[in-house]
């Protein structure tokens, strides 16, 4: 999956790798204004949401493929969360949309209603609790 990420880092050929003019900046652009009330509004954060709908591992190899360069990951991430939207990203990732299989097995088990409603659900509910926390919590902070 880290290698599609890249690709389409990429394309179209000739833009700056990782730039909001690639493919994925412009699926990033997108979703990060729907990301900004939960406190991590930047394209890179909803485009590793998105690919984490594979697999919720991916959510950290897309912030690595996008924000990565020579310096560690967590040096990086520092610049773009603070402790508060870091809890607020990681709340969200907890309970957002399952994985792509385990979409399958409930569309399997219970049918595809279930499983549009599982999706749907989950991602609301993540929403809302990751907004929850960060608006909460820069009341209480300051």
């Amino acid at each position: 999956m880290v290698i599609v990420v890249w690709l389409l880092s990429s394309l179209p050929w000739g833009v700056e790798y990782a730039s909001t003019n690639s493919f994925i900046g412009y699926l990033g652009k997108l979703v990060a204004p729907l990301l900004k009330l939960p406190g991590f509004g930047f394209w890179q954060a909803g485009v590793a949401l998105i690919f984490g709908f594979l697999a919720k591992e991916v959510v950290v190899g897309t912030l690595g493929t996008l924000l990565g360069g020579e310096a560690s990951l967590g040096n990086i991430l520092s610049s773009y969360f603070t402790p508060l939207s870091a809890f607020s990203f990681m709340v969200f990732c907890a309970t957002y949309i399952p994985c792509a299989a385990a979409i399958a097995t409930i569309k399997q088990e219970i049918g595809g209603k279930w499983a549009l409603f599982s999706a749907f659900y989950t991602t609301i509910l993540a929403w809302s609790l990751s907004t929850l926390v960060y608006q909460l919590g820069k009341l209480l902070i300051g």
